[in-house]
């Protein structure tokens, strides 16, 4: 599982390369009053780093909760493991007496 999460990084990573490179062209970002103009790709990376930061603040509660310590559980009783001292004999000769 570990392996499939990096390479999906990977990836992802790399398509927010390839976009940006395809995307160098400056825009035009408008705020209320505020206007700066900038590089799509810029802008991508940004935009791209801020909802990684919001999706991680998100899910920082999450990750506290499963990591909170579970009750131990009880050991198990102790198994017996002596052998009686003296065991009988012959049962089926005992019983061969009885009519």
């Amino acid at each position: 599982m570990r392996y499939v999460r990096i390479i999906l990084m990977l990836l992802t990573a790399l398509m927010l390369v390839i976009f940006s490179v395809q995307n160098s062209d400056f825009a035009t970002i408008e705020f209320l009053t505020w206007s700066s103009e900038t590089s799509m790709a810029l802008l991508l990376i940004i935009s791209f780093l801020f909802g990684s930061f919001f999706t991680f603040l998100f899910m920082l509660p999450a990750l506290f909760k499963k990591k909170k310590a579970k009750p131990v559980a009880q050991p198990a009783p102790p198994v017996q493991t002596q052998v009686p001292a003296e065991a009988p004999k012959d049962v089926t000769a005992a019983n061969q007496d009885v009519p």
